[in-house]
């Protein structure tokens, strides 16, 4: 379920941005000097809103990658901005993905060994007689 959700967050989070949230983040256009005396509109405060959840994505992809090579080393990196709690889902989730990609990294070798071409040898036992 952690890779899942791993790959839901970093890959399906930008994916729905992308096509319902207006394409990409960047303006296509620089903004004229009369947006910043414009009134908000729905459509102003929903990108607004979309560019707030690209940062969200960006920083979260960023903790996520932090956890993955914190998960190698030895030591602990605080991101900034990572105490409300975007860094602790991601250790979470990178915790659980190297545990099961850890534990099938082991299980793979033993249920080979058992049931690989070795597995038709048998041992052959012999006495020396030492006179």
């Amino acid at each position: 379920m952690a890779l899942i959700a791993i790959a839901a967050l970093l890959g399906g989070v930008p994916y729905a941005l992308w096509t319902w949230g207006g394409g990409a983040p960047w303006p296509s256009s620089a903004p004229s000097e009369d947006w910043f005396t414009d009134s908000l509109g729905a459509e102003q405060i929903l990108g607004i809103l979309v560019a707030v959840l690209w940062l969200a994505w960006v920083h979260f992809t960023i903790c996520v990658v932090v956890e993955a090579v914190q998960g190698r080393r030895a030591g602990a990196r605080q991101v900034p901005g990572g105490s409300v709690g975007t860094q602790s889902l991601a250790r979470r989730l990178v915790a659980s993905a190297m545990l099961l990609v850890g534990s099938a990294a082991v299980a793979m070798p033993a249920a080979s060994g058992a049931t690989g071409p070795g597995a038709e040898h048998t041992a052959v036992a012999t006495t020396y007689n030492s006179s």
